[in-house]
C-alpha cells in the first residue's frame, strides 16, 4: 500500500482512542488556564455597587491599595430628592441646577 493510501485509511478509520484522550487533556488544560486567568482578572477588578461617575482617583498604577482607604470616589447617577425647610426670607436664594 502506498503512503497516501495508508494515510487515507487512517483518516477513514477515525482518531485512535489515545489521540482523543491526549487532545482532551490539552483542551482540559487550556480550560483550566482560562479559568485561572478569569479568576486573576476578577481579583484585580473594582466593582461599584451602583451606577455612577468616578469623581476622584486616590491611587496610582502599581500602588498597593490600603484596606481602610478608598481607591476611588464616585457620584451616583441616580436622581436625588431633598426635603428642606427654607425660611420665606431665603426662598428667593434657592436654585436647582
Amino acid at each position: 500500500m502506498s503512503e497516501k493510501q495508508e494515510a487515507l485509511t487512517k483518516l477513514e478509520a477515525g482518531a485512535e482512542d489515545i489521540d482523543i484522550r491526549a487532545q482532551q487533556t490539552s483542551v482540559d488544560a487550556a480550560q483550566a488556564a482560562a479559568n485561572a486567568a478569569r479568576n486573576e482578572v476578577a481579583k484585580m477588578s473594582l466593582l461599584a455597587p451602583f451606577d455612577g461617575t468616578i469623581s476622584r482617583v486616590n491611587i496610582s498604577v502599581g500602588e498597593m491599595a490600603a484596606p481602610a482607604a478608598p481607591a476611588v470616589s464616585m457620584v451616583s447617577n441616580s436622581n436625588y430628592e431633598i426635603d428642606a425647610l427654607v425660611s420665606e426670607a431665603d426662598i428667593a436664594k434657592v436654585a436647582v441646577r
